[in-house]
């Protein structure tokens, strides 16, 4: 009923047709008429209608379940297996999670995206490797010495903290090459780097695996003695090492130690727990112990045969030099040059000057000497360097600056 008045509601209830009919001289001959009942003819239409639409639309619904299937199959699968293979990235190693390229795929646009995200993660790993690279070299260059491999000052000071630590007693010796710089300026640098090379080697060789060693002067080296347990042990040991390292033995391919007169070994020591209670005492008691032995030109010197005012004074100038370079409570004194036949200033030479608040004014003369001895020479010349630097930009810009440098830097 309800699609009969459908039917009847779009299309009527019948329709009527009328036409004359005409003979070949167009003469009236008739009338034709036509009455059509539209009922069951309307109704007969939306049935076939409805039929055709329910038709399409199951189609258009197998065709797109179809298209769905085929859709997910080919792109929505392989791309959440490949995100899901990129969530289980390793940050640090990306290329071990390397996208696999399927086969059917291997030359459409999933193919290309594939390659794409693999090489990317090619070029990640790459990035991560140099910087990683880079990283280790500032570390290394933070820690060790290039030259002999050996732990610089500040690597070596941790680990005679860590000596400390243990809380077990040690003797701590630091040597220092006698006539160095000579041997550096006469000679050559090359020559030089080899000496510093050699005997940091034949160190290695000498004192037992894990003994602790460093370089923590530019000429010289500090070695944490724990096998030896009395006074007389430790001299004999030291005596040992100084033999060994100053032997006869071919040194950059020519020169021998031996023939070098104006090559030796002085080396200070100083004991822990008896003679100091802290790291920085114990490398200052052996750095002042190395002094002594380079004033009294003897082979090696123990802190405790140091005479104590001396030796409280002397440590208690190194201290303040060395607060007063990373303080930065030095300064600078410009000297005119001036030349000859002008008169006119032409430049400046750099002069470094020191007040204490408790020593007053130490004389170059005094505490130059004392840096070189206690290594902190390198770090009194960076500053006078880096300070002269900024101070010259107030000078004329035709005027010449003169900076004496130690030779050992």
């Amino acid at each position: 009923g309800t699609l009969r008045d459908l039917a009847q509601r779009v299309f009527g209830t019948h329709r009527h047709y009328q036409v004359w009919l005409y003979d070949p001289q167009r003469q009236v001959i008739g009338e034709l008429h036509i009455k059509m009942h539209l009922g069951e003819e309307g109704l007969a239409f939306v049935n076939r209608a409805g039929a055709v639409i329910l038709n399409g639309m199951a189609r258009a619904v197998v065709l797109g379940m179809i298209l769905s299937l085929i859709f997910w199959w080919q792109l929505t699968k392989p791309m959440r297996a490949l995100s899901l293979q990129l969530q289980r990235m390793n940050p640090d190693k990306p290329t071990r999670t390397r996208l696999p390229l399927i086969p059917q795929h291997k030359h459409d646009e999933l193919g290309v995206l594939t390659r794409s995200i693999n090489k990317l993660l090619d070029t990640i790993e790459a990035y991560l490797h140099r910087t990683r690279e880079a990283e280790d070299a500032v570390a290394y260059a933070r820690l060790f010495d290039s030259l002999t491999d050996l732990p610089n000052r500040t690597l070596f000071h941790d680990r005679v903290s860590q000596a400390v630590a243990l809380g077990q007693p040690f003797t701590l010796m630091v040597c220092d090459i006698q006539g160095f710089a000579q041997l550096n300026q006469n000679l050559g640098r090359e020559l030089a780097d080899h000496v510093l090379q050699t005997l940091a080697t034949r160190l290695r060789q000498q004192v037992p695996v894990g003994t602790a060693l460093g370089r923590v002067g530019p000429d010289r080296f500090a070695v944490i003695l724990t096998r030896v347990n009395t006074a007389a042990a430790v001299k004999d040991e030291v005596s040992r090492l100084l033999a060994h390292l100053q032997a006869g033995g071919q040194m950059g391919g020519q020169t021998e130690i031996s023939r070098l007169p104006m090559l030796a070994l002085r080396c200070g020591l100083c004991s822990y727990p008896s003679d100091s209670g802290d790291a920085d005492s114990v490398l200052a008691g052996a750095e002042s112990a190395l002094l002594e032995a380079k004033r009294a030109n003897v082979k090696f010197m123990t802190y405790e045969l140091i005479n104590n005012g001396q030796r409280k004074e002397r440590l208690a100038m190194i201290e303040a030099l060395r607060h007063a370079i990373a303080h930065q409570q030095l300064s600078l004194a410009y000297q005119p040059i001036v030349h000859a036949q002008t008169r006119e200033p032409i430049g400046v030479e750099v002069l470094v000057r020191w007040r204490d608040a408790h020593l007053g004014v130490v004389s170059p003369s005094e505490f130059i000497p004392l840096a070189e001895s206690a290594g902190l020479i390198g770090a009194l010349g960076d500053w006078v360097l880096s300070q002269a630097i900024l101070d010259s930009a107030q000078l004329p810009l035709h005027w010449r600056v003169n900076i004496n440098l130690s030779p050992l830097q």
